[in-house]
């Protein structure tokens, strides 16, 4: 990716900024939404490995970061499509306005956040909140959170049931709200109330950086083995349709926990055109389990060159270890039992390599159907 980073010369008009010191986003508009002048070279133009992609338009206030390759000097700087405007600038970033534009898709940031929820909504997003800052300060542009993170009780329960919010209540608008501030996507599971007052339905959400809700799904395989039984109090979800978004050109899909027991699962979210499979868990601690984690994450990426992305909860419930693993089966990132994020950078190109070298996809001899 060939990328110009711009620094404007002290002259140019100051910024207004804001609390922490950034420059304010409503410091846009026709002061500083300009072409980069003719008559001035870039600081910089190299090949640069980028940590964030995003599509943007004129006059957009946006934070990019990315390394460039043997220059000491700028190691956190801003870059944009087309035409250039004033941009937040990092802490890091030597001083001076910096603007640029790069000429095609960089790999996206995803980021798994392994923490403990428990019964206090608040505290989770507080939590969140804290997890998903520290996962876009690392170049994150999607966070994936664990399964039960608006609210969890072991055993599950009525006081569970109790704590079970539609997607227009405060967990889904709080979750929109910090994905609008930090200007990333945020995929969470969450306790969505249902018609039955005695069980509710297991729900991953995923959040837009404009605020929107751009899928929802219910777990379909409940978790009724190992001794457990949680269909006592989770409806399953309906065999609908996957769902799927886009970030920067990478299609996502979703899956939650127990699900990813079951290949077809993610066959059919690959099928519908995902490139990267996010699956939020709640992957309970017992003989193996971590082994069992860890195989069937890779497993699935292998087997449909994808990257998978499953983000746990901590010990002493969860198993933790948080993964990322891309199409061939490699972890590329992780977190062991501690609370953290970890961060990798998926590439659409990756992808088409891997599913060029073993077109398993495209040599299948059979395809999935819902069992009735």
């Amino acid at each position: 990716m060939t990328v110009e980073l711009w620094r404007f010369a002290s002259h140019e008009p100051e910024l207004k900024r804001d609390s922490g010191g950034y420059p304010n986003r409503d410091a846009t508009g026709s002061v500083f939404g300009t072409v980069l002048p003719a008559d001035k070279k870039p600081l910089l133009t190299a090949e640069l490995r980028a940590d964030n992609d995003f599509e943007v338009s004129k006059g957009a206030v946006i934070d990019f970061v990315f390394r460039a390759v043997a220059v000491d000097e700028v190691s956190h700087g801003i870059i944009l499509h087309d035409r250039a405007c004033i941009v937040r600038i990092r802490a890091e970033t030597p001083p001076g306005v910096y603007a640029g534009r790069m000429t095609e898709h960089a790999p996206i940031g995803i980021a798994v956040a392994q923490f403990a929820p428990d019964a206090d909504v608040e505290a989770n997003l507080l939590d969140i909140r804290v997890l998903a800052e520290r996962a876009a300060d690392r170049g994150a542009d999607v966070v994936v959170f664990p399964e039960y993170s608006s609210a969890f009780i072991n055993p599950l329960g009525p006081e569970l049931v109790a704590r079970a919010e539609p997607l227009d209540g405060v967990f889904v608008e709080s979750l929109a709200g910090m994905a609008q501030d930090l200007g990333i996507h945020l995929v969470a599971g969450m306790v969505e109330r249902t018609g039955d007052s005695s069980r509710f339905s297991n729900t991953i959400i995923a959040v837009s950086p404009q605020a929107e809700l751009v899928a929802s799904y219910r777990k379909q395989h409940l978790y009724d083995a190992f001794g457990q039984t949680e269909s006592d109090y989770v409806v399953a979800g309906d065999l609908s349709d996957p769902e799927t978004f886009t970030v920067g050109g990478l299609r996502m899909g979703i899956q939650t926990c127990y699900d990813i027991r079951f290949p077809e699962v993610t066959r059919r979210i690959v099928d519908a055109g995902a490139e990267v499979v996010l699956v939020p868990a709640e992957w309970v601690r017992g003989p193996l389990k971590e082994h069992h984690w860890k195989t069937l994450i890779t497993a699935r990426a292998i087997e449909n060159a994808v990257y998978v992305a499953g983000a746990d909860h901590t010990p002493p419930i969860g198993v933790g270890n948080s993964m990322i693993v891309d199409p061939a089966g490699v972890q590329v990132a992780g977190i062991g039992v501690e609370i953290d994020v970890a961060v990798a950078f998926a590439s659409a190109n990756r992808v088409a390599e891997v599913r060029e070298s073993n077109p398993a996809l495209e040599l299948r001899r059979f395809q999935v159907v819902p069992r009735t």
